[in-house]
């Protein structure tokens, strides 16, 4: 799309000269958004780089899936953003919250596209009859794909920070991928494994939308299946070390076993569609190495770290000298696995949100991995529902472990062996020294959580009571 359109006909042109206004706008509005990556940096402008038309759910507004670029004052390169944008006249009153307003300029107002009745759910019934327009692909994936009807109801789910989803008609769920990049984006890639393989462990995939990045192609969004009457893992995990706290049991952390199962079964379906290696001592050489530079940059944010360097240093050199099991793999997996990403509704549960660390590039998101990476992800969710309980001034070591150990016999049971001992206490490791260095820099109020946790894992013996590694191995 060239040239400049007026932007009461809907259309934003490229030319970031001709969008002066509305790209100010935007670099006011973006840093305040929850899925903005880079709020410790300083913007200096916003460039629109596209701008392809979707059709509205009515006639007097348009919608866009704005693709932006943020620079900064830093060396470290520009920032792409996905930012749906509904244009349309000025009205009195907005119909979502009034921080949905990007701009009004003269006669023309710009909002945030997914607070607008109509606009995601209008997207994914054009997503269900498929094709091209206006540079977009809209691409069916599941058979079936029935798509929602006029008026469907729809809710932003507000419980993600990375990404946008929108529940439209308690049927499907459009997930929005707020950072483009070329490519597919993994998530799509997995489901797509998980779909070919059957998994009924993973909500259904239905559809996906992608658009222009520059001269590549970017995944904007995915639809899949909704699981109605759920929450998420660490909802109930909280709920439930509450409970325990007050002196009542709720039986999750039993129920867990069956988490373990379901995330087996995922990684056996991965294993069967996707790509494997050999899990060799090379193998473990490598990533006790990849540990060990990531240690060495995480006492450069927290230097609180080089006390504990030599204990840290001699897990992952025991790891690097290993005997790996015969038979290991290393395969896809899910790679930012935590209780977040898991959904219970009645007695099943569901595995969620195959993107992988938002900030890491696409190569490193579909990298093989050991299975270990997730399970060592989950016990550190575990471990930190926990320490909720105990910032509460309960112990919640005997919560936790009952909690681990049905995790880990739920995934042996499934997966015909439990995880291999070394992996898995490196693994938790190399998180617990991540998760201190995010919550310093984020969330200084949690260092605490990721601090004790490091510590019991090393066996310290100041540590909360708690489970290590290996009496939790020792029990599987």
């Amino acid at each position: 799309m060239t040239g400049t359109a007026p932007a009461n006909r809907g259309r934003i042109a490229p030319d970031p000269t001709g969008n002066a206004e509305l790209a100010e706008a935007l670099a006011r509005w973006l840093p305040r958004r929850r899925w903005f990556a880079d709020k410790d940096r300083l913007l200096t402008g916003v460039r629109i780089l596209h701008a392809p038309a979707v059709s509205g759910p009515h006639a007097e507004r348009t919608g866009v899936l704005a693709v932006v670029r943020a620079e900064f004052e830093d060396t470290a390169g520009p920032s792409d953003y996905l930012v749906p944008l509904a244009i349309g006249p000025v009205r009195r009153t907005l119909p979502g919250a009034a921080d949905s307003l990007v701009a009004r300029l003269r006669t023309t107002e710009f909002t945030d596209a997914l607070a607008e009745p109509g606009f995601a759910a209008a997207l994914v019934r054009r997503t269900a009859l498929g094709g091209c327009a206006d540079g977009l692909a809209f691409v069916p994936e599941g058979p079936g794909f029935a798509p929602p009807g006029p008026g469907a109801p729809e809710r932003v789910l507000t419980v993600q920070q990375s990404n946008t989803s929108v529940v439209v008609g308690d049927r499907h769920l459009i997930k929005f991928f707020r950072r483009p990049a070329p490519g597919v984006n993994p998530e799509l890639d997995a489901l797509r494994l998980l779909r070919a393989g059957a998994s009924p462990d993973v909500p259904g995939l239905e559809g996906a939308v992608h658009g222009p990045l520059g001269a590549a192609t970017a995944t904007y969004a995915v639809v899949q299946e909704f699981v109605p009457d759920s929450e998420d893992g660490w909802t109930l995990a909280l709920r439930s070390a509450r409970a325990e706290r007050e002196g009542r049991a709720d039986g999750f952390a039993a129920s867990l076993a069956q988490l373990g199962s379901a995330v087996a079964r995922v990684h056996a379906v991965l294993a069967a569609q996707g790509e494997v290696g050999a899990l060799d001592r090379g193998v473990l050489s490598r990533l006790a190495r990849e540990m060990a530079g990531r240690l060495d940059g995480a006492i450069a944010l927290a230097p609180e770290l080089a006390g504990r360097r030599e204990a840290i240093a001699a897990v992952y050199a025991a790891l690097g000298q290993a005997t790996p099991r015969p038979g290991g793999l290393i395969q896809r997996v899910h790679g930012d696995l935590h209780l977040g990403q898991a959904l219970r509704a009645g007695q099943r549960w569901y595995v969620v949100d195959f993107e992988g660390e938002p900030a890491a590039p696409f190569a490193r998101r579909t990298a093989a991995h050991p299975p270990e990476r997730d399970v060592a992800g989950m016990l550190r969710s575990i471990d930190y529902a926990a320490e909720h309980g105990a910032a509460a001034g309960w112990p919640g070591g005997a919560w936790a472990g009952r909690a681990e150990r049905a995790f880990l016999a739920g995934y042996r049971a499934a997966a015909g062996l439990g995880p291999e001992e070394s992996l898995l206490t490196a693994y938790q490791i190399d998180k617990a020294v991540y998760e201190l260095c995010y919550e310093l820099r984020h969330r200084p109020s949690w260092a605490p959580i990721a601090r004790s946790g490091l510590k019991r894992l090393l066996g310290d013996a100041g540590a909360p009571p708690g489970n290590t590694l290996r009496s939790l191995c020792a029990n599987r």
